[in-house]
């Protein structure tokens, strides 16, 4: 499934918060804030999206967005691991 980073995220956001904001665009498998080991927020989050389409439609829907007084980022996550689009699998 593929994901997308939201950086410029309100401290005061919870993973649910992350999850509200992109429901809109299709269906979230996950969201997470990415937090430092004692559990401060970073301001930072990923979100797994349901499809290619739904993970675009919030990229351009929420990129550059203004949000409490912060401006998302929003990018493609492009996992290492994932191999190339239509190769095989052994």
């Amino acid at each position: 499934m593929p994901w997308i980073i939201l950086d410029g995220i309100p401290l005061s956001f919870t993973d649910e918060d992350l999850r509200r904001i992109c429901a809109p665009f299709g269906v979230v498998v996950q969201a997470h804030l990415v937090r430092m080991p004692d559990g401060t927020p970073i301001g930072f989050g990923r979100v797994e999206m349901g499809s290619m389409e739904a993970a675009e439609a919030a990229r351009q829907a929420l990129d550059g967005r203004p949000l409490n007084h912060h401006t998302i980022t929003v990018r493609h996550l492009r996992l290492a691991e994932e191999p190339p689009s239509g190769s095989a699998s052994s």
